[in-house]
């Protein structure tokens, strides 16, 4: 059994989004499980971004249809520069769609990854054009009100939907539809901070379960090419936990990451 103790302090800084930073700062510290002494500290921006992009790209690899190719990024930030880099690695990506308010600071920010990961990448202001015929879209904005209605998305596309993290947000609205099937990263978490599946208490649609029972064969994923999938993830600290040990154990490696610290 795997013994982990660690916590993590974050906070939010919306205005972040307008000179270039992530929006959540924080930290996260590691801590020996039976003595508590500190392990590693790490950055908390970072392990948010990396972990949640891996989890959305998991998704992806398990929820969307084999033949993807098309993504449709909403959001400009480390989040959208983090699941362009994590879902090319479970699907071969032709197109990337990214959508922002601002197309130049866009540009700017995630242009460069283009040559990294060989893949054109398209740059809108308009939520309709960037996800005309996607195959997977990533909503990852601070948007509190929907900006993107799920009856546009062509049928067998499948949805990350990360952006909004706590009551009040929406990024999305989900419309009653045929074919459609929504996962969640935790089914207790989502209930109190997931607005967009969630309202006044009250099950607007059908959950077909959590990622990890479909990891586990206890439920089934997609079950046909035209299904509409939406994987609504709020973050888990476990995550952190399991991302902050991996960075270490990588770290502890090498002598080109991270400096040790004496206390």
């Amino acid at each position: 059994t795997l013994e982990l103790t660690s916590y993590k302090l974050v906070s939010v800084f919306p205005a972040n989004v307008e000179v270039g930073l992530n929006p959540h700062q924080g930290l996260v510290v590691l801590l020996n499980h039976h003595t508590g002494q500190i392990q590693c500290l790490l950055d908390g921006s970072t392990i948010t971004a990396l972990r949640t992009a891996a989890v959305s790209a998991l998704a992806t690899d398990v929820l969307s249809r084999k033949d993807s190719k098309v993504l449709a990024i909403l959001g400009a930030g480390r989040q959208a520069f983090e699941h362009i880099r994590a879902i090319a690695q479970v699907r071969k990506l032709d197109l990337v769609r990214v959508f922002s308010r601002n197309t130049q600071r866009a540009r700017e920010f995630l242009g460069p990854l283009a040559e990294k990961i060989a893949v054109n990448i398209e740059f809108t202001s308009i939520v309709a054009e960037s996800v005309r015929g996607a195959d997977i879209v990533v909503t990852c904005t601070s948007s509190k009100d929907p900006i993107l209605e799920t009856s546009i998305l062509k049928p067998g596309c499948h949805v990350n939907a990360i952006g909004a993290c706590r009551p009040g947000q929406r990024e999305i609205h989900v419309q009653s539809q045929k074919g459609l099937k929504i996962s969640l990263d935790n089914f207790e978490a989502c209930m109190k901070e997931a607005d967009e599946i969630f309202q006044d208490s009250m099950l607007l649609h059908p959950i077909s379960g959590e990622l990890g029972a479909i990891l586990d064969h206890r439920i089934l994923g997609r079950e046909s090419d035209d299904e509409l999938t939406i994987f609504k993830s709020v973050g888990l600290a476990v995550q952190d936990m399991f991302a902050a040990k991996l960075a270490h154990e990588r770290a502890s490696m090498r002598s080109d990451i991270g400096s040790k610290i004496e206390f």
